[in-house]
C-alpha cells in the first residue's frame, strides 16, 4: 500500500479555510510534483503558455510540452516541479549515529547507510547511482547502501532516477525521470577535525562560542589559553593533569559548540585541538576605551518594523510580543482590507480553523492566514519589557507556527527540542510556499536553512511536545 504525503493535506487545509472565509477567490496553491496524485486541486487543465497538465479527481499529469513552471487556472495558479529527493546519510561508529548533510563529512573507518526517498512519498525512487572520487559510478537497485570502511578518502555523489510509469497508465516499466537530485559528502581520515569560533575580536570577560567538528564517539583533547571557563550541559568536559587542557568525548551529531570566558591581562587568547595540525583559533583581546572594558560583542537584532501581505492569503506570525496599544487582530491589522474574510488560525488539538475574533491578541509561535485586497504594509510595535518568553502547544500532525527570535534562525535551532519532521514555510515577500525543510533533510531541505521573522510556517511533529521562543 502506498504511504500518503502529509504535506498533501496543506492545500486541502487551505480550501478548508477559503469555505469558511466567505466567496473563494483566485488562489495560489502553491508547489506540487509532477505525476503526484491526491492533490486536493480542482480539476481541470491548467497552462503556462504551450504547456499544459491536467487534474482528474485531484490526481495531476502532466499533458502537452510539459515543462517545469508555474500554470494558471483562470487566475488560480500552481507551481509544478520536478520529483526533488530527500537525502539523509547516516554514518555509524561503534553504536554512534549521527545524520550527515548535503556536502558534509564522514570519517574513513565509520560504516555510511543511505536511506533515500523523494519529497512526494507519491513518487518513489527507483534506484540510485553513487560516483566515487575516481570518477566510477556504481548503480544501487536498493534504498539503502553500505558505505565499505576501507573506502577512498575525497568527494561522493549520490543521484536518485524517480520511476514514474508507477503513476501514468500506459507509460511503459522502463520510462523513468532522470533528474539530477544529487547528495554529495567528502570522506576524511579519522584524524581529520577543525576549530572554528563565532567571532575573533572579543572584550575582556566576554564568552565566545568554540565549535569543534570531529569523529562521533572519538575523544579529543583542547587547550585553552586566556580562558578560565570551560561550561557545557551536553559534554562531560574533564580537567586533564596537563594545564590548561581538557578532555571530552565527541557526541552523535560530530560537532559540539560551547562558551569560554575571556580571562586575561594580555592582548590574545586562543583555543587549540591538541594533536591536530592547524587547529587552533586565535582571538585579539581589546578594551573598549569609553567603558574601560566589558564591553559585548553580539549580533545587532533585524527584527522587522512592520510585515509585507501581499494581494490574496497571507501565511503570517510575529516574532516578538506585541505593544498592548498594538497587539490585538483588530488593531494590528487596522489598515488592511480583508474583503470581509476571516483572518484565521488552525486549532491543532483539534484539527480544525478557528475564526481570529477582533480582541484576539497576536502572539508569537503562532501562524495566522489573513486575506488582503492589496499590497499592504503592517506596523510592528513591540513590547519594551522585560516578558517571559513565548511557549506554544503542539501536536502530533501539522501545526500553524510562526519564529519568536531577534534574528532569522536555522530550523534546527527554531525546532529544537520538538519531536518535528518537517516544515514548509511561507514565503511572505513573494506569497508563495518557500521549499519544504527536513529533519535529517540535505542539500536545499537542508534543517541548517534560515527560517524567516515574520513568515507562517506549517512544522509537523511526530508527537507532542512544546516549542519555547528565542526571544522575549
Amino acid at each position: 500500500m502506498k504511504e500518503k504525503n502529509h504535506i498533501r493535506i496543506l492545500p486541502l487545509l487551505l480550501l478548508t479555510a477559503l469555505a469558511l472565509s466567505g466567496t473563494a477567490t483566485a488562489m495560489d496553491y502553491g508547489t506540487f510534483f509532477v505525476y503526484q496524485n491526491e492533490t486536493g486541486l480542482p480539476d481541470g487543465v491548467w497552462t503556462s503558455g504551450a504547456a499544459t497538465v491536467t487534474v482528474t479527481d485531484g490526481d495531476l499529469y502532466p499533458g502537452e510540452n510539459f515543462v517545469q513552471g508555474t500554470y494558471k487556472q483562470g487566475d488560480n495558479t500552481i507551481f509544478i516541479s520536478y520529483p526533488t529527493a530527500v537525502y539523509s546519510a547516516v554514518a555509524s561508529l561503534d553504536e554512534i549515529y549521527y545524520i550527515v548533510p548535503d556536502g558534509g563529512t564522514v570519517y574513513k573507518g565509520s560504516n555510511l547507510y543511505f536511506n533515500v526517498s523523494a519529497i512526494s512519498n507519491m513518487v518513489p525512487v527507483e534506484y540510485l547511482f553513487i560516483t566515487e572520487p575516481s570518477g566510477a559510478v556504481m548503480r544501487m537497485d536498493s534504498f539503502s547502501y553500505e558505505f565499505p570502511a576501507e573506502a577512498d578518502t575525497g568527494t561522493y555523489r549520490v543521484m536518485a532516477v524517480f520511476d514514474m510509469a508507477y503513476f501514468v497508465p500506459g507509460v511503459p516499466a522502463d520510462v523513468l525521470l532522470d533528474r539530477d537530485n544529487s547528495f554529495l559528502f567528502t570522506v576524511v581520515e579519522e584524524t581529520a577535525a577543525s576549530i572554528s569560533s563565532s567571532v575573533d575580536t572579543v572584550y575582556n570577560g566576554d564568552g565566545v562560542a568554540v565549535t569543534i567538528t570531529g569523529m562521533p564517539g572519538r575523544e579529543y583533547t583542547i587547550e585553552v589559553l586566556g580562558f578560565d571557563v570551560i561550561e557545557n550541559q551536553i559534554l562531560e568536559i574533564q580537567k586533564t593533569e596537563t594545564a590548561n587542557q581538557y578532555r571530552f568525548t565527541m557526541p552523535n551529531i560530530g560537532k559540539v559548540t560551547f562558551p569560554v570566558t575571556v580571562n586575561t591581562t594580555g592582548n590574545s587568547a586562543s583555543v587549540k585541538l591538541v594533536g591536530v595540525d592547524n587547529a587552533k583559533v586565535v582571538f585579539t583581546v581589546v578594551t573598549d576605551s569609553s567603558t574601560g572594558g566589558g564591553g559585548t560583542i553580539t549580533p545587532n537584532s533585524t527584527l522587522p518594523s512592520s510585515l509585507t501581505l501581499q494581494n490574496g492569503w497571507n501565511f503570517v506570525s510575529v516574532p516578538k510580543a506585541l505593544a498592548a496599544s498594538a497587539n490585538t487582530a483588530s488593531k494590528l491589522f487596522a489598515n488592511v482590507d480583508t474583503a470581509d474574510r476571516a483572518i484565521l488560525a488552525y486549532d491543532a488539538s483539534g484539527q480544525k480553523w478557528d475564526q481570529v475574533e477582533a480582541t484576539t491578541v497576536i502572539k508569537p509561535l503562532h501562524g495566522y492566514w489573513i486575506y488582503s485586497n492589496s499590497v499592504a504594509a503592517v506596523p510592528l510595535s513591540y513590547v519594551t519589557d522585560p516578558t517571559v518568553p513565548a511557549v506554544k502547544q503542539l501536536y502530533t500532525g501539522w501545526n500553524a507556527v510562526g519564529v519568536s527570535a531577534h534574528e532569522a534562525v536555522t530550523a534546527d535551532t527554531v525546532f529544537s527540542g520538538t519531536n518535528w519532521r518537517v516544515a514548509l514555510p511561507w514565503n511572505l515577500s513573494e506569497g508563495l510556499w518557500g521549499r519544504a525543510v527536513v529533519n535529517g533533510g540535505g542539500a536545499s531541505n537542508s534543517a541548517e536553512q534560515y527560517m524567516t521573522l515574520g513568515n507562517g510556517i506549517w512544522l509537523y511533529v511526530d508527537t507532542n511536545g512544546t516549542m519555547i521562543g528565542l526571544t522575549a
